[in-house]
């Protein structure tokens, strides 16, 4: 099964991660962008970003997911499902 996965906090990471060890195929990943953090402002990585990598998986960082290029970028990828994670802090 083709997965692109849809994710950026760190719960987002342990679910990649799994999906991987099981054996899926995730084709594509989609993440935040890079944001810059503490006092230097260098930009660091979601931890999605960072899992994906390590599994050689293609990370897409659009600013807008709806533009018509992000959705043509994601169509190439011939996913069977996305996995869609998100979550609020209350």
């Amino acid at each position: 099964m083709k997965i692109v996965f849809m994710g950026t906090p760190d719960l987002a990471e342990k679910i990649l991660e799994a999906i991987v060890r099981a054996g899926h195929e995730v084709t594509a990943v989609v993440t935040q962008p890079d944001k810059a953090k503490g006092r230097s402002g260098q930009a660091q990585f979601p931890p999605v970003k960072q899992c994906a990598l390590k599994y050689g998986i293609p990370v897409l960082q659009p600013e807008k997911i709806k533009t018509p290029e992000a959705v043509q970028e994601l169509r190439g990828y011939e996913a069977d499902i996305f996995v869609v994670l998100s979550h609020k802090h209350i």
